[in-house]
């Protein structure tokens, strides 16, 4: 296994492969996320029904760093908002 041959962790190692592949089927340009989708993903995250990963693999977000952002929005009692165009 190529996670014991480097001594990575294998549960570590699996959670990179499950972003890899989702990074590889989501199209190139900015997706976006409804301001319902943004909720409910923060909702079970913080209700501790999955992983930052499982939550981003349900919700297919492309990054937990988009996840993430999303919560601390969320903790700090900020509205989300639905983003209609791709910044660039």
């Amino acid at each position: 296994m190529i996670a014991n041959k480097y001594g990575i962790n294998f549960s570590y190692f699996r959670k990179l492969v499950i972003l890899f592949q989702d990074a590889l089927e989501t199209r190139k340009s900015n997706k976006k996320y409804t301001a319902e989708t943004k909720l409910a993903a923060v909702k079970e995250y913080l209700e501790g029904k999955g992983s930052l990963i499982e939550i981003c693999k349900k919700y297919h977000i492309t990054y937990d760093s988009i996840l993430i952002r999303w919560i601390k929005c969320y903790n700090s009692g900020k509205e989300f908002k639905e983003r209609t165009r791709s910044k660039r």
